[in-house]
């Protein structure tokens, strides 16, 4: 998390020195949203991969309304931040790799339905900030 910190200090500087202020504001909203749930935590360690996965979901949510409002400047915006939210996330996998790492999770061993939450929990220990729901549609086609 200090690395992770470091890095997000580092680059706040950078767009402060090339006037980048979608950038800045966006690196700024990250900071906060971090310091935010670091006091909401009472002292548990924050997983900085959390806060950035629930800050490009809002994003997402946020781009699906402006463009059906019809606002297309705020949501050009919205994509902006949203890519520089991303550019601090893991890279996604692709459904292939999501598909391999379950089935190395599942390899011999007989579950049910009813043991897709152990599943999703391995899956999401060992790969943080993949997309929930691709993992959950994947998980229920190869647990009957």
């Amino acid at each position: 998390m200090e690395k992770f910190k470091e890095q997000i200090k580092k680059d706040m500087i950078e767009a402060m020195k090339a006037k980048e202020a979608i950038r800045l504001t966006t690196i700024r909203s990250i900071t906060n949203a971090i310091t935010v749930a670091e006091k909401n935590g009472s002292g548990k360690e924050v997983n900085h991969i959390d806060v950035l996965t629930t800050m490009a979901k809002q994003r997402r949510q946020s781009i699906e309304a402006f463009e059906s409002a019809g606002n297309s400047l705020l949501a050009d915006t919205e994509k902006i931040e949203l890519e520089i939210i991303e550019s601090y996330l893991p890279k996604e996998m692709s459904d292939a790799e999501m598909e391999s790492a379950i089935d190395t999770i599942i390899a011999g061993r007989q579950l049910t339905l009813k043991d897709m939450g152990s599943v999703m929990n391995s899956f999401k220990t060992q790969y943080p900030g993949q997309n929930g729901q691709k993992i959950s549609m994947i998980i229920k086609s190869k647990l009957v």
